[in-house]
């Protein structure tokens, strides 16, 4: 019986904890210095083109980085609990009474002859409908128009 599969050992799992949680402590990281230097640089009237214009750039370059971190996040805790939910159920395995299956087969004996006179009989069966199929698209064929 195999074992159901762990989330917690899945690869692809952990990847994607990681990937969101590096994406979104990495946007973080990259947003947070900009901001206070444009608040700083504004406040103190000195804010020149670079410290405005390029730090927009870059905080919403961060702040892309965080969306996906926090719908990785989002992903990973959705799919934990789906996993969690649909759980595998147990197999039931039914033990066989190997007695009772050699009773019944010393009961009842096959008879070779019948299997094998029935298995003549369809062929024959199956052999009288391809030629009845062949009648018929002959006599279909020699009434069409196209063969006139």
């Amino acid at each position: 019986m195999s074992r159901p599969h762990r989330l917690s050992r899945s690869v692809a799992y952990w990847a994607l904890v990681f990937a969101s949680v590096l994406s979104l402590a990495g946007g973080v990281a990259l947003s947070l210095p900009r901001i206070g230097t444009m608040e700083e640089m504004l406040l103190a009237g000195t804010a020149t083109g670079v410290e405005v214009y390029v730090g927009q750039a870059w905080i919403t370059l961060a702040a892309g980085l965080v969306g996906a971190g926090a719908l990785g996040i989002i992903l990973a805790l959705a799919l934990a609990a789906a996993k969690t939910l649909v759980s595998s159920r147990p197999v039931v395995v039914e033990q066989i009474d190997w007695e009772a299956e050699a009773e019944a087969d010393d009961a009842e004996p096959h008879d070779v002859a019948e299997e094998d006179d029935t298995a003549q009989t369809e062929a024959d069966v199956r052999k009288d409908d391809a030629d009845e199929f062949a009648d018929d698209f002959r006599d279909a064929r020699s009434e069409s128009p196209a063969s006139r």
